[in-house]
């Protein structure tokens, strides 16, 4: 008997956890990712990448993890109005000193972990993939929802791009570049929004 109890106990414990769940496909006509690179003494450039897909798995109590790919071809700049110049910056990016993009065209993020610090606000915990190349990243975020529905996810994050074998005009690794000295961190300022694919059990 007690073993029957025991066994009825964890079916409605499995139960209960699929009930809470569900996945949300992130919709890229309606996300965007922005970057910004900056010299160390100077100018700053900023530009999109678009997002290619993405889903999130979210629970009862929120977000859980997720998985989001961006399309590196579609790097392009923002704040050049010279066509050409504009042209020869997006070239260069695209190119080996910096992202490689025809040997890899994709970049991912996967957030293993979300961790609730405040009403809207999570912590997230996860790898980040460029170049083939996978690091640790952890950044805060912001969930808007209404209901179980996620209307939007929003992140001001940074990482090094040296870590992704990214090296051109880097103070660790040339010396004499003077004022062509290009920062190592690049800052990301992403959007999501998305909208619920499966739904097992909503309350």
């Amino acid at each position: 008997m007690r073993m029957i109890q025991t066994a009825l106990g964890v079916a409605a414990l499995i139960i209960s956890t699929v009930a809470g769940a569900q996945t949300f496909q992130v919709d890229p006509a309606h996300s965007t990712l922005q970057w910004k690179g900056s010299k160390v003494i100077g100018d700053s450039h900023t530009g999109n990448i678009a997002i290619k897909s993405g889903e999130i798995a979210y629970g009862k109590e929120g977000p859980t993890s997720a998985v989001i790919v961006v399309d590196m071809k579609t790097i392009n700049n923002t704040d050049l109005k010279d066509a050409e110049y504009n042209k020869k910056l997006v070239t260069h990016l695209k190119s080996d000193d910096f992202f490689s993009v025809e040997k890899h065209p994709e970049a991912k993020l996967t957030i293993k972990k979300f961790t609730k610090v405040g009403k809207e606000e999570f912590k997230l915990e996860g790898d980040l993939s460029i170049k083939g190349i996978v690091k640790p990243i952890a950044f805060n975020a912001k969930v808007q929802q209404e209901k179980q529905d996620i209307t939007k996810i929003t992140a001001d994050l940074e990482f090094d791009r040296t870590e992704f074998d990214v090296r051109y005009g880097s103070g660790k690794f040339f010396q004499g570049l003077g004022d062509k000295v290009i920062a190592d961190k690049i800052e990301v300022k992403v959007e999501l929004k998305g909208k619920p694919t499966s739904n097992l059990g909503r309350i």
